[in-house]
């Protein structure tokens, strides 16, 4: 594993590590130093928010290479913390993945985007609308109420759950692609609100509502007898 994709797999342990150290964690000297090298304590207090990592993983002075060279020893080091520290770890988990399971909790992040960022390439947004017609559609289009991306993701579940009632395990299948995306989310995401990272649920809301309602065969066949 590359530097770069261990840091990314990384964001909840070193949520966990640092929301434990503002807790007052105690650090051997050896770990001490390790966070020490990759960003110093006091800069990391300052620079950690409970619900998105890349103000740590982008601090000018978060030092990739020590991170990276150093996997093993980080590793342990979460290891070595967890016992005394289980109800920080959980408390910096929810926080770090609240978007993602509290349907009550939605903000503006990578929701609805309808402008384009600064970047190398020079790209610049043209808004042909209002340069044909003089008015523009943007505000039309900006939302007025951010839903929590776990909204999309409890009605998925619930469609599940009627599915299960109904013992309708073979259309259970085409719901596999979308949990595996939400585990995978709910196990290494940097940030905690991101619609665009579970976007493929708003997609699948339609289905969710239909499948559970659609004929189990099982059933069919079981009366044809």
């Amino acid at each position: 594993m590359n530097g770069s994709t261990f840091i990314e797999v990384s964001a909840i342990p070193f949520q966990q590590i640092t929301y434990s150290i503002r807790e007052g964690a105690e650090l051997t000297e050896k770990e001490y130093a390790l966070i020490n090298s990759i960003l110093p304590i006091g800069t990391l207090k300052g620079a950690y928010t409970s619900t998105n990592f890349d103000t740590i993983k982008f601090h000018e002075k978060f030092d990739n290479y020590a991170f990276s060279s150093n996997k093993k020893e980080f590793i342990k080091m979460w290891f070595h913390l967890l016992p005394n520290n289980f109800s920080n770890y959980v408390e910096a988990y929810l926080l770090q993945t609240l978007g993602f399971w509290n349907f009550l909790r939605g903000n503006d992040t990578a929701y609805v985007q309808n402008t384009i960022w600064e970047n190398e390439y020079n790209l610049e947004q043209t808004d042909l609308i209002e340069k044909w017609s003089g008015i523009s559609l943007k505000k039309v289009l900006e939302p007025k109420v951010y839903f929590s991306s776990a909204l999309f993701v409890w009605l998925f579940f619930l469609s599940i759950t009627l599915l299960c009632h109904k013992k309708n395990y073979q259309q259970l299948l085409c719901f596999v692609p979308c949990i595996l995306l939400w585990l995978s989310i709910m196990i290494g995401t940097p940030i905690a609100f991101s619609l665009r990272y579970v976007y493929v649920f708003v997609l699948f809301v339609p289905l969710s509502i239909i499948i559970p309602f659609l004929p189990n065969k099982n059933t069919s066949v079981e009366v044809e007898k």
